[in-house]
């Protein structure tokens, strides 16, 4: 199964620069280190954006649960990244109750 409304999914900016590439965000547990470790840097985030976009529109959902606020999707896959260096990545992704499109929640990685 692919995610619903893939086409439509958005990556806010906040979740990338605020959090993914934020060294000193509590819950960042490293990701911050591992993607620019990559060549991702918060001046260029959109490239990360679009490459977890990208990532969420050609990979299958591994898994799908109900959560309060909507269905909440996992996908799994690679993306690409500027160092040419292989990325595996989890990502969460939040389609909220009355709603189509997927919101991206976080991403780690495996």
């Amino acid at each position: 199964m692919k995610l619903p409304g893939a086409h439509l999914a958005v990556v806010e900016r906040s979740k990338i620069v605020d959090y993914l590439l934020n060294d000193s965000h509590p819950e960042n547990k490293g990701k911050a280190q591992y993607f620019k470790s990559r060549g991702y840097s918060s001046k260029g985030w959109r490239s990360l954006a679009n490459a977890i976009r990208l990532m969420a529109q050609t990979e299958h959902v591994f898994k799908s649960m109900d959560s309060p606020h909507g269905m909440k999707y996992i996908v799994d896959g690679h993306i690409s990244s500027p160092s040419g260096k292989p990325m595996m990545v989890r990502t969460v992704w939040m389609i909220r109750i009355d709603q189509k499109v997927p919101l991206f929640v976080t991403a780690v990685p495996i």
